[in-house]
């Protein structure tokens, strides 16, 4: 994998009243997204959501495993581990 793209382990929750993200404090962030787990509108809103938070353009965010699960894997191109790790410092923060 290149060094500039780090993959991010999410657990999704579809058909929420709104997006958002939130730190589970372990190995993966919970992602909430208002579409439904169909066609692929939930992937899709899980990158955009994803891309907005970290500061990424849409298109440097993708599911890489996990297409038809809860459980996905996204790759972040243009975004080093140690930017991932910075990332969810500040959400923990916020969360506090």
């Amino acid at each position: 994998m290149d060094p500039t793209t780090a993959e991010l382990r999410v657990r999704v929750t579809t058909r929420a009243s709104r997006p958002r993200i939130a730190d589970d404090g372990a190995d993966s962030v919970q992602v909430w997204v208002a579409a439904p787990p169909v066609d692929g509108e939930a992937n899709k809103a899980v990158e955009e959501t994803v891309a907005k938070s970290i500061g990424l353009p849409k298109s440097r965010v993708r599911v890489v495993r996990g297409h038809k699960s809860r459980d996905k894997v996204l790759a972040l191109d243009g975004c080093s581990a140690a930017d991932l790790v910075v990332w969810r410092r500040r959400m923990q923060e916020q969360d506090s």
